[in-house]
């Protein structure tokens, strides 16, 4: 500990002294009081080394997944168990990684000599390749994993599996405990042990049924290569499992143990799962209150001190209970023996000056007469030197220690302390530190350097801001979800949408660098409501801690939508544009799209892409086409670009669509020649007049399905004749229209192309094909009825589309051609099949 130059050694305790003096007083709980306000203590009045750069998952607010490793010998029921854990787990998102599909490919030379090859061996498997794939999962992101054949011994190279972020990731295989890093990225490793001649017999049946293999090669595979390989390589893995199951899936009593922990660990704060020294005490609202009273600026002084040492005791009792105990027995006043423990006598407090001292009452009133020690850090001058000076009890080093200091921030001032401790001798196992509120930055900085000190707190906040201050979570901004029995409360919704980085890229690479564009759906009219101010916090919130400004960068922009509807419609009629861009770029049905919130988009862009390439094969080239329900004019836009339709109209009664069209048509090919129009409608209002001058309509309602108007008018097409009062719409034609709402829609409509009115060809087309694509499976069985009730309308085509997996949502896309249609299957002659009974199978 090296004195300052200046002083002798005689006025150094006095110095020593002096200072330790003058900082002690009344403090609280690391923060301090000023000018009537409470704010946390700022780096200068907290000396501190310069912070130490912390990986992305510091700030990253993005749920570390649990990731369990399962090994054993082959054959020994891993996989069993594997989907036994992903049943009973089934309310969370599980993903299996088999280590399997990560087998190199075999050269050629190796496949002439393939019954040479050891499958078993390290070096069969791309390590470095599943280490890359595990480590994207855990970030958040999905990866495309390997397939593998073995009868071909060959990655299938046009193909992969396609494994999603996910609560849990179960990294299944023979040798995942060989390597240290791959051990490493596990939170719970198992090890299915199970007897070798049941293994030997489930291989065999495996190998010849599954892989197409011979009896005779498996069994001299097991014996020159398997055999060997589990004895130098599966069972000394054994020793670093967490949990050995006998039996393998056999054993339910130890499967239900497993899930059982990992239900307690998803539960669990992040850090703590990363880091099993991290203990957050179990949060109640009781604690969640207190929290809330002390954080708010208008507290006052005694309110303030009462409820931060009530907080204060509730840590240190839980730090007390990590301390060691012995077996004592007591005799009751009734003269019975009580079996209990006795409290660890070597035990001292050290509080890291000044803030520190606020936890000394609490600790001294769960510890009658604890001896306490200080260390003061202080910064000498200007030139960042760090002086550190101490008091602690003369036999520390025999003593457990609770280390005090109510904010946990950059961790800096921390470690200092813990690197004194450990000079005078203290074990790093020794010591608890306590404290009341901790930031993400100061946990990764105690916990990698030292690992063995437990640290005990009783809350994690999101983060640190630009001054080092203790960013409070989300929940302290009291913001109340929408209760949809009740009708009360202030968030309804929140649409996420991840942005493209670079429209050019290939899908699997277009959103690695994207960010994510959110949108708060409010429970009230406008901005002016009184819960404006919520509001506001949480848009302030989200981009101060996810935008342009922090590491992370996160969040593109943030949107509000006001909606007070009862239904089940998500989004109400007004927005606002709060912070970042205003909309972003995808690429879809062969074009680049702008899109907005405001403006409806599909949140499978891949799935979307692929029904729009579908559906561009039953528009003819050059064909007219009306896009009802159009949003942003997507469909009609790609079929403009992809078909030379000679116009396309598109109809949208969401103003707000308008903006998106405009940009999307900015971007489309030059040499387009097509009259594209947006008009701002209600397609249900007169449909005739936008069907007429088309011969392709597309429709793409709500989930609700057409508009009862427009279905009678698509129905009533065949008594329809085309004639000069009734040709083109009153939107772009009639010069002396007077009806308030068609001029209003005139004034939003926006035109592009060079002729402003349909040939007259063209106004005296009908519709000869109908496009519909339908979100809602039973408002389209009604339609459909409806359509083909007085056959104006045949069905022609009909494909389905999974927009949404693991869901039985299916997308449809049907094409109807008008007129009554012909049948063009045949019956083949023979005996007519018998019809199942009820409770009957079978299998087409």
């Amino acid at each position: 500990m090296p004195p300052a130059s200046s002083t002798t050694e005689e006025n150094k305790e006095f110095a020593i002294d002096y200072v330790m003096e003058k900082a002690s007083g009344p403090h609280f709980s690391g923060l301090r009081l000023g000018d009537g306000l409470l704010s946390a203590v700022s780096p200068s009045s907290s000396p501190r080394a310069p912070p130490i750069p912390t990986p992305s998952s510091a700030t990253d607010s993005a749920k570390q997944p649990f990731v369990i490793g399962v090994s054993g010998g082959t054959a020994s029921g891993k996989t069993t168990v594997c989907d036994m854990i992903i049943q009973q787990l089934h309310d969370h998102r599980v993903v299996l990684v088999n280590q399997d599909s990560f087998y190199r490919g075999l050269t050629p030379e190796e496949l002439k000599r393939v019954s040479e090859y050891n499958f078993d061996h390290p070096d069969a498997f791309d390590t470095e390749q599943l280490l890359e794939c595990v480590d994207k999962l855990k970030s958040g992101h999905s990866v495309q994993v390997p397939i593998y054949d073995f009868k071909t011994h060959q990655r299938c190279s046009d193909s992969f599996r396609q494994v999603n972020a996910s609560d849990v990731i179960i990294l299944e295989g023979i040798l995942v405990f060989h390597d240290q890093r791959v051990r490493n990225l596990m939170n719970m490793k198992v090890f299915v042990d199970t007897d070798a001649d049941v293994r030997l017999a489930r291989r065999i049946r495996r190998d010849t049924v599954e892989r197409g293999r011979d009896i005779n090669s498996v069994l001299e595979q097991y014996a020159k290569f398997v055999k060997p390989a589990f004895d130098d390589f599966v069972l000394p893995s054994k020793k670093y499992a967490d949990v050995i199951i006998p039996r393998g899936g056999e054993n339910h009593v130890a499967v239900d143990l497993i899930v059982q922990h990992i239900r307690t660990k998803l539960g669990q704060h992040d850090l703590c799962k990363i880091y099993p020294n991290v203990y957050v005490i179990q949060s109640t609202f009781q604690i969640r209150g207190m929290h809330t009273l002390i954080r708010d600026r208008d507290i006052s002084k005694h309110d303030f001190v009462f409820y931060s040492d009530r907080l204060i005791r509730l840590v240190v009792e839980h730090g007390l209970g990590h301390l060691p105990f012995t077996e004592m027995q007591v005799v009751t006043p009734t003269g019975s023996v009580y079996t209990g423990v006795d409290f660890c006598k070597k035990l001292c407090g050290v509080s890291i000056v000044r803030s520190g001292e606020s936890m000394e009452n609490a600790l001294r009133a769960c510890c009658k007469g604890i001896k306490i020690g200080k260390i003061l850090i202080h910064r000498d001058g200007d030139n960042g030197k760090q002086l550190i000076y101490e008091k602690l009890p003369k036999d520390i080093s025999e003593r457990h220690v609770l280390l005090l200091d109510p904010v946990l921030a950059t961790g800096n001032s921390a470690n200092q302390a813990i690197d004194l401790l450990i000079q005078k001798g203290v074990p790093e196992s020794y010591i608890i530190f306590l404290n009341l509120i901790s930031a993400p930055e100061g946990i990764h900085c105690v916990s990698k350097r030292f690992p063995s000190v437990k640290i005990v707190t009783s809350e994690i906040d999101v983060a640190l801001n630009e001054e080092y201050r203790v960013i409070p979570g989300i929940t302290d901004l009291n913001v109340e979800p929408y209760d949809e029995d009740q009708g009360t409360g202030e968030l309804r919704y929140v649409q996420m949408a991840v942005t493209t980085y670079d429209t050019s890229l290939p899908v699997s690479q277009r959103y690695d660098n994207g960010k994510v564009q959110v949108t708060l759906v409010w429970n009230s009219r406008n901005e002016n409501s009184p819960s404006s101010e919520k509001l506001n916090a949480l848009a302030n919130f989200l981009w101060r801690n996810g935008g342009p400004r922090r590491k992370s960068n996160l969040i593109h922009s943030v949107w509000a939508n006001f909606q007070t509807s009862s239904s089940n419609i998500i989004f109400g009629n007004r927005w606002r544009h709060l912070f970042g861009e205003r909309d972003f770029w995808e690429h879809v049905g062969g074009i680049d799209v702008s899109l907005a919130p405001s403006g409806f988009g599909q949140a499978n862009t891949k799935a979307f892409d692929s029904l729009l390439h579908k559906l561009q094969k039953y528009v003819p080239y050059g064909a007219a086409v009306v896009d009802l329900y159009a949003g942003a004019g997507v469909i009609g836009l790609s079929l403009a670009a992809a078909r030379r339709c000679r116009s396309v109209k598109c109809v949208e009664v969401n103003k707000e669509s308008k903006h998106s069209f405009e940009k999307t048509v900015e971007r489309l090919p030059s040499n387009l020649e097509c009259n594209i129009s947006w008009h701002h409608a209600d397609a249900s209002v007169e449909p005739i007049s936008w069907l007429v001058g088309s011969e392709v309509v597309v429709v793409d309602p709500p989930r609700k399905g057409l508009e009862p108007s427009l279905a009678d008018a698509l129905q009533a097409l065949s008594s329809v004749k085309p004639n000069s009062k009734l040709s083109g719409s009153p939107f772009l034609n009639d010069k002396d229209e007077k009806r308030p709402w068609i001029l209003r829609a005139r004034e939003s409509s926006v035109q592009y192309g060079t002729r402003s009115v349909a040939p007259e060809e063209d106004q005296q087309l009908l519709p000869e094909t109908l496009i519909y694509v339908s979100c809602g499976w039973q408002s389209f069985k009604e339609d459909c009825r409806f359509l083909l009730a007085n056959k104006t309308w045949h069905l022609h085509k009909a494909h389905g589309f999974n927009f949404f997996p693991g869901t039985q949502s299916i997308e449809i896309l049907a094409v109807f051609k008008r007129g009554p249609g012909t049948s063009t299957k045949k019956k083949k002659p023979g005996k007519k099949k018998r019809r199942p009974s009820r409770g009957e199978f079978t299998e087409k």
